[in-house]
């Protein structure tokens, strides 16, 4: 599985000039735990995450404490002021493999996705990989019987007599055809969204 299988496109971006206030409301509105920062090109230059957001925007509530707020100066007011420049990326094509073992060994909640000249095409997030997973055992049967039947088409195998069993995304594949065509079968049912291993019976 890549990347750009499962990424999600156009992503909600921001500048550094993008005021907090206004990029909390993007947060909010997009329903997303980070923003890719770009420059005027779409080049990314960092990310701003929820927590960069608040850290300094939620006081003490006086109700509750004896001791007296401290005056709060300087409170960041651009994203500039508080975003993290030194951002983690993936390409398009990279294996998704890579993205999973970066989320869950770190605390980074989504990776920003660029091309070879560094614009932001999409953004990777635990969540789209979560979405991808549980994609349903019918979803998976019916997109790879339409793949195998694409693959019997162009192999001149005839589009009868493939059998298909999925699993809890477990894919088991079978047909009339040489060992070279059903592990061929096998590396496209392993590309298809939600499927977690995929083999010959």
């Amino acid at each position: 599985m890549l990347v750009h299988q499962v990424m999600t496109a156009t992503p909600t971006t921001v500048g550094a000039e993008t005021g907090v206030k206004q990029a909390l409301q993007l947060l909010d509105t997009a329903r997303v735990t980070s923003l890719p920062v770009v420059d005027g090109q779409g080049r990314i230059t960092g990310i701003v995450s929820e927590a960069d957001l608040i850290r300094h925007l939620v006081a003490p509530d006086q109700r509750r404490s004896t001791l007296p707020v401290a005056q709060r100066e300087g409170l960041p007011r651009r994203v500039a002021d508080v975003m993290t420049h030194e951002v983690v990326t993936v390409g398009p094509d990279d294996d998704l493999s890579v993205v999973v073992d970066t989320v869950t060994s770190t605390g980074v909640k989504s990776l920003p996705v660029v091309d070879d000249d560094r614009r932001c095409v999409g953004i990777v997030s635990r969540r789209d990989v979560v979405h991808m997973l549980a994609t349903s055992d019918e979803e998976i049967t019916s997109q790879l019987h339409a793949l195998l039947a694409e693959l019997a088409q162009q192999a001149d195998l005839g589009a009868q007599g493939w059998t298909v069993s999925v699993e809890d995304g477990v894919v088991v594949v079978d047909g009339p055809a040489s060992d070279k065509a059903r592990s061929l079968a096998v590396a496209i049912a392993r590309s298809v969204p939600g499927v977690v291993a995929a083999h010959t019976s």
